[in-house]
């Protein structure tokens, strides 16, 4: 669901760990996001700007579940 303008782009993955014990005690993610597009979305003023950027928010928002 991330923008084809690098088709290459992934999600990165890191996990914390306890450095007493070595467990896994969380794990951050983080997702490509295409800036010319969400700076077009931000820059949009229109209903349909806010539709779209509501959209596209979920859309990320999705990626991480």
């Amino acid at each position: 669901m991330h923008d084809a303008a690098q088709p290459a782009a992934g999600e990165t993955r890191i996990e914390v760990t306890d450095p007493v014990y070595g467990n896994v005690i969380a794990e951050v993610r983080m997702c490509p996001v295409n800036l010319e597009r969400l700076e077009a979305l931000i820059n949009g003023s229109s209903e349909q700007g806010r539709r779209e950027r509501q959209k596209y928010a979920f859309e990320l928002a999705q990626l991480g579940g």
